[in-house]
């Protein structure tokens, strides 16, 4: 859907091979607000993410760009994206979520653990 070239268990085994190899400081990028993503698909998201130990976590709104595959089925009403009242309970689901694990906000929409 969105054109990413790796898969969530691809991600997760990149985040364990640079942790083997010494980095120290690593940090996750989230997209929420996807296509048909519901609340408690996010939810289940962060819950996951939260146990991998990354330093730092970025969670941002799908921001739909010109002149890519997403946009034209978006605007030529083939799929739908999660109204803003949906958007804005992801931010919230975001920060309570992590917060409850410890993870405190960094700045609007970033999260970083302590």
């Amino acid at each position: 859907m969105l054109g990413r070239i790796h898969t969530a268990a691809e991600a997760y085994a990149s985040f364990n091979d640079a942790r083997a190899v010494g980095f120290e400081s690593i940090n996750l990028d989230f997209i929420f607000g996807l296509p048909g993503q519901t609340v408690a698909q996010w939810e289940e998201t962060l819950r996951e993410i939260v146990t991998w130990g990354a330093d730092h976590f970025a969670l941002y709104s799908l921001i739909l760009e010109e002149r890519t595959p997403l946009y034209a089925q978006v605007t030529s009403g083939r799929i739908s994206v999660p109204d803003d009242d949906v958007d804005r309970c992801d931010v919230r689901t975001g920060n309570r979520t992590l917060r409850r694990r410890r993870v405190r906000p960094v700045r609007d929409q970033q999260l970083g653990a302590r």
